[in-house]
Formats: structure tokens, C-alpha cells, sequence
């Protein structure tokens, strides 16, 4: 067996031993660069940025990124590895695959919003217009520039998808989760916590970047795993593992195992 492997059969085993699991899943899940792969999506961005309709950009890289074989697998590979464990996950992801996945609701805060909330609340029938006619414009059945935002029903203003996108996000859509969130983690102290990172980058550390937790819990141990920001603190140093792989593709060959 690689030592890449090893490595990878250490995370299963750590997750195993552990009372609790906390998962970070960062932008190598929602990458640029899978997007780009995908025949068409460049052109369609193009136009979408010619038509000013950027707001629409959450719910067009869903419908690219849900037919990934390899984020599916992916997923369903975190999904296994969570199985009977108590856990909770946070998401820098807007594309709301989280969402589609056999994990509790409860225990997952998309901190940075998805397609599946807008700002305002308008009508059901009138979401499932809308997520039609974007579906059309990426067709090339219609254009970008004809597509009508939603109104409120409580403000007659046009809403958006709720994402980080939105001119004005909102976060109480997403409180509710973050603050199960805070009440879990003051459960994980005197714990054996497992901190799975998983593609966190750089833009949003503050967040995402969750080595602190394993400062504090001195039973934890730290799992971070990316192609290029995979160092472990030295502080971390005896408590943590770094695998320099991308994290769809360390998840995906976890499936496996």
C-alpha cells in the first residue's frame, strides 16, 4: 500500500475512534477549474456577465457541477465516513450539493448560502419558474437578459439567491444551523474530536480554517487535506496530519476503501 494510502486509511481509522467529527469543506469542492472543464459553461458565463445577471451564477454552476461523477462520489464518500458518528459539517459552498446528500440537516451550516434560499421569500411556483427559465438560458433556448428576478411577498422587491453573491445576504436563513453549530462545538471540549479539513483555501479563513478548535481540545486530532495548503501548525505538529491531495479526490478514493 502507497503512503498516500496509509494516510488516507489513518483518516478512516482516526474518524472511527472518535466521539465526535467535525468536518470543514472548502472551495476545492465548488473548484473553478471542474466548472471550466465543462463544455459550454465558459460561454455561458460570458454571457451572463453581458447581461448583468450575475445573480443567477449559484443556481448555473449547480446544474454543471451535479452531474460531477467525481464530487458525487466524493460526497458519498464523507457520507460513509460519517456514518453512526456524531458530527457536523460547515460549507464555504454556495452550489447546495451538501443539501442533496444522506446527512442530517440539522448538523450542517452552509455559512456562505446556497440556490435553495433567496433574499425575501417569493412564491413557490415562482422559484420553480425561475430555476426553469435559467435552465433554458444555459440551453441557449433563451436568453439571460429576458429572466426576471422573483418579488417578495413581503416587500414586492426582487429577490435573490441568498449566497454570498446576493447584494444584500441574509443570514438568518443560515443562523439557525450556526448557532447548533456553537452549541455542538461546546460539547466537543474533554472529547476525542476528530477536525476534518477538507479544500479550504484562502478565501475564507476566518471561518473555514478551523486548527484553532484543535489548539484548544488537546484530545483532538487535525486532518488537512489540499493540493497545495495541506502544512500542518507546528503547533499541531504531533496531533495532526497533512495530505497534500486535492479533497474530491482524497474523498472520492475513500469511497473506495
Amino acid at each position: 500500500m502507497s503512503a498516500e494510502a496509509n494516510s488516507l486509511m489513518e483518516i478512516k481509522e482516526k474518524i472511527q475512534a472518535a466521539d465526535m467529527v467535525l468536518v470543514g469543506i472548502g472551495e476545492e469542492f465548488e473548484d473553478e477549474a471542474f466548472l471550466q472543464e465543462k463544455e459550454n459553461y465558459a460561454e455561458i458565463c460570458g454571457k451572463i456577465a453581458e447581461a448583468g445577471a450575475q445573480w443567477v451564477v449559484p443556481y448555473v454552476n449547480y446544474l454543471f457541477l451535479k452531474e460531477d461523477t467525481r464530487l458525487k462520489k466524493a460526497y458519498e464518500g464523507l457520507t460513509s465516513l460519517l456514518q453512526g458518528k456524531n458530527y457536523f459539517i460547515l460549507s464555504y459552498c454556495m452550489d447546495g450539493l451538501l443539501s442533496e446528500q444522506e446527512l442530517k440537516p440539522d448538523r450542517m451550516a452552509e455559512f456562505c448560502g446556497n440556490w435553495r434560499h433567496f433574499t425575501g421569500e417569493p412564491e413557490e411556483n415562482e422559484k420553480i419558474a425561475l430555476y426553469r427559465e435559467i435552465e433554458a438560458c444555459v440551453r441557449g433556448e433563451k436568453s439571460f437578459r429576458d429572466l426576471k428576478a422573483p418579488v417578495s411577498l413581503k416587500t414586492c422587491q426582487p429577490c435573490e439567491f441568498n449566497t454570498l453573491y446576493a447584494e444584500h445576504f441574509e443570514e438568518p436563513n443560515y443562523k439557525e444551523n450556526w448557532d447548533r453549530y456553537l452549541k455542538w462545538l461546546q460539547g466537543t471540549l474533554n472529547k476525542k474530536l476528530c477536525i476534518l479539513e477538507l479544500g479550504a483555501g484562502m478565501r475564507n479563513l476566518n471561518t473555514i480554517r478551523i486548527e484553532k478548535i484543535a489548539e484548544l481540545n488537546l484530545k483532538s486530532d487535525f486532518i488537512r487535506i489540499h493540493e497545495y495548503l495541506y502544512q500542518i501548525p507546528a503547533g499541531l505538529a504531533e496531533r495532526g496530519t497533512g495530505i497534500q491531495k486535492n479533497a474530491v479526490y482524497a474523498m472520492e478514493e475513500l469511497e473506495k476503501m
